[in-house]
């Protein structure tokens, strides 16, 4: 038996790994309903800077900065799914990696008179806390790596919202910084009167209202990810903790190796 725990660390991987693909899901939904809002707010430029508006340049200009920065944002979110894809073929090759050499270890130790018994000899015991650490690290690796990518990213989305006070300071002087659906609806309705009635803009109210309320929408997927990303390390610690001082319960191999191989179906 080992205090070394596959079951636990495998259990806290499938979690993890559950949870951020679910995330990565949502996000991916947000950013492309984000890029299609992209034409809008290009038209509403346009329509800012042919307006009679007196500070019409700024407010332009202000406009495709944020739309700008938006779409670099967007971007680095559509850049994280495969991230965290890859990295859940990196943490299962590493627990695959770590079944073959303990089963080889085990083996190697065994009677050759009885093929039938995997023996935990002192070697195994020392293969598999080696195969243990190499998976842990793995996993605590990937979550650090997502972790970082995100306050990044929430670093990003505040510098957005910031612009959208600054949008508002520039265009406070129009009644439209006071519109029910926002302040790029309102600044379309009151100049953009013209077109609203054409096709191809009925669906502008809905796309710049989107745009605009996007980086408080991102924001809060991203602060409950790097939540749920600082319970996962934090659990990280406490299996590592518990392993390093060997006060956990003992695990037979039989059980050890159950666990990776079911582990490694559910990821």
């Amino acid at each position: 038996a080992s205090y070394v725990d596959f079951p636990h660390l495998l259990q806290i991987e499938s979690v993890a790994c559950e949870q951020m693909l679910d995330i990565t899901v949502s996000s991916s939904r947000l950013a492309i309903e984000t890029s299609r809002a992209e034409m809008a707010i290009e038209d509403l430029t346009l329509l800012v800077r042919d307006s009679e508006l007196g500070n019409r340049e700024d407010l332009a200009d202000l406009l495709l900065k944020f739309a700008y920065d938006v779409s670099k944002v967007v971007e680095r979110v559509e850049k994280l799914a495969p991230v965290v894809i890859g990295m859940v073929d990196q943490v299962n090759a590493a627990n695959d990696f770590a079944l073959r050499t303990i089963q080889s270890a085990a083996i190697h130790a065994t009677d050759s008179s009885i093929p039938c018994i995997l023996s935990m000899s002192g070697e195994t015991t020392t293969v598999m806390r080696r195969s243990f650490d190499e998976s842990f690290n793995a996993a605590n690796n990937w979550i650090e790596k997502l972790s970082k990518d995100h306050w990044h990213l929430l670093d990003d989305l505040r510098f957005a919202d910031a612009q959208l006070v600054t949008i508002s300071e520039v265009a406070s002087p129009a009644s439209s910084a006071k519109h029910r659906d926002g302040l790029f609806v309102g600044i379309f309705s009151q100049i953009g009167k013209r077109v609203l009635k054409m096709r191809e803009f009925q669906s502008h109210p809905a796309l710049l209202k989107s745009m605009e309320t996007f980086p408080w929408r991102a924001t809060a997927q991203v602060k409950a990810t790097i939540k749920t990303l600082e319970v996962v390390h934090a659990d990280l610690g406490k299996l590592r903790g518990t392993v390093d001082a060997q006060v956990g319960r003992t695990i037979t191999l039989d059980e050890q190796m159950k666990s990776l191989n079911s582990g490694m179906e559910r990821l």
